[in-house]
């Protein structure tokens, strides 16, 4: 996949027996830094932007429900800023925040996989997870195993960023999180996105 404009500031990398894959930073961005299986780490960002061409963002949050559960949201949309999907994942744990932000990471790219996105860029409030992300593997904690399983995600996608938001962008991530009936288990839109969720998204 080749970009508009030159390969000026181009990051390029081998995925597997594929093709080379070319693909432009975007203008507002400072610095990146290549990991172990082509993913890549952005900027941070105030404020929830559209993706660059031919990429889906993915946004995920997590969030306490009552006392006894945890819920998990993530929404996907592309460079219009149009939904695409969304999901609710919704468990009787009560993890602590730094586990339930990265099962929520977890979960959001299981689901991205089995949408076929294989361009992505993945965004949450989280800048534990972030940092942990773009740190990559290291410590033995629950937090840390769970980003193992992440990072073994990461060769299911041709191109990965990942990308840290202030909460006031996470907004439809965070409803999804704590979306209401609860109810255990998943959750999965794609042609009957809620209103709520495609409400607020178009405000942002």
């Amino acid at each position: 996949m080749l970009m508009e404009g030159d390969l000026r500031g181009a990051i390029l990398w081998p995925h597997g027996n594929m093709q080379r894959r070319y693909v432009k930073k975007p203008s507002l961005e400072i610095s990146q830094t290549r990991h172990k299986g082509g993913a890549v780490a952005a900027p941070h960002a105030s404020e929830w932007a559209k993706p660059i061409d031919g990429t889906v963002k993915l946004n995920i949050d997590a969030g306490q429900i009552g006392v006894g559960g945890c819920g998990l949201g993530a929404v996907f949309r592309d460079e219009k800023g149009d939904v695409l999907a969304a999901g609710a994942f919704q468990f009787e744990v009560p993890w602590e925040p730094r586990v339930a932000e990265a099962k929520a990471i977890y979960h959001g790219l299981k689901l991205a996989k089995e949408l076929g996105y294989r361009h992505l860029e993945v965004e949450s409030d989280s800048l534990l997870a972030i940092q942990a992300l773009r740190k990559g593997r290291g410590g033995s904690s629950e937090f840390h195993l769970i980003i193992d399983d992440i990072l073994d995600l990461v060769v299911c996608f041709d191109f990965l960023v990942w990308s840290f938001v202030k909460r006031s962008g996470n907004n439809v991530a965070h409803m999804l999180a704590h979306l209401q009936p609860w109810e255990i288990g998943k959750r999965v839109w794609v042609d009957d996105i809620p209103v709520d969720v495609m409400s607020l998204a178009m405000n942002i």
